[in-house]
């Protein structure tokens, strides 16, 4: 499989274009209070997650199942000149026994830290518009039985933008999607003898769509929930196929806001 041709030229424009869209927002108040409250906090919730990967050209099978996890994160929209400014970190983390078609279980472990920075434009409604840059990191961790495996690990670059809105009563919903580029990464086979050979992973694109819910339960205690989807190839090489992951999950949680 080929890196993704156009992604560079795409993620170099994405700085400006995301300028201009702050621009033109210049004349946008400060956030309405629910959706400052809801984006102004620190927060943990549980997770369950399904995913696996469908190897490529060299025709091993997959690897799929469900495993649970948790996600811990904060984030600050602060009132500034004609928008509000955005930053925003998270750290999701899940690990469970996969199923290997053909026979055979995969233990294994997921790590991802993503951090955001952006600018809120508010909307008529109340809404607001969010867009931003991001940055990040994340490795996959699988772990065969009898000393197998492979640990892929591989920086996170791109951007995106979320849409949050006031439902009432302090109720807000939220969308966002977001397009990445994992850059600079690698993987190393783990043989059941020893250590195995390693190699660079190219440049490909990661594509993510998030909802969230958002609700106050006492003061500044909120409760929380939310769904994505995660879509990503890493390119493999001699040894290892490419693999074609796709995951998807939901958690729960609590927030306490500082807004």
């Amino acid at each position: 499989m080929k890196p993704f041709g156009g992604l560079s030229a795409g993620l170099m424009l994405a700085g400006p274009v995301l300028a201009g869209l702050m621009l033109a927002g210049g004349a946008a108040q400060a956030a309405s209070p629910d959706v400052a409250a809801m984006e102004t906090n620190l927060y943990g919730a549980v997770s369950g997650a399904y995913g696996g990967y469908a190897a490529g050209s060299f025709g091993r099978g997959g690897v799929s199942g469900a495993y649970p996890g948790l996600v811990l994160g904060g984030g600050v929209l602060w009132p500034a000149a004609g928008h509000d400014d955005y930053g925003a970190v998270s750290y999701q983390f899940g690990a469970g026994e996969l199923g290997v078609a053909g026979g055979g279980t995969d233990k294994a472990s997921f790590n991802r830290v993503e951090a955001r920075l952006g600018m809120g434009l508010e909307l008529a409604s109340g809404g607001e518009i969010i867009p931003y840059l991001a940055f990040g990191y994340q490795c996959w961790n699988q772990a065969v039985p009898g000393g197998g495996g492979a640990v892929y690990q591989t920086a996170l670059l791109g951007g995106g933008g979320k849409l949050d809105l006031p439902l009432g009563r302090g109720v807000t919903a939220s969308v966002g999607v977001e397009v990445l580029a994992l850059a600079g990464g690698a993987s190393r086979l783990r043989g059941a003898g020893g250590a195995g050979g390693s190699e660079a992973q190219g440049v490909t694109p990661q594509e993510r769509v998030e909802l969230g819910l958002d609700a106050p339960v006492a003061g500044p205690v909120h409760m929380l929930a939310g769904a994505y989807l995660d879509h990503f190839t890493y390119l493999g090489g001699s040894y290892e196929p490419f693999a074609a992951t796709t995951e998807g999950g939901v958690d729960f949680g609590l927030a306490y806001s500082f807004y």
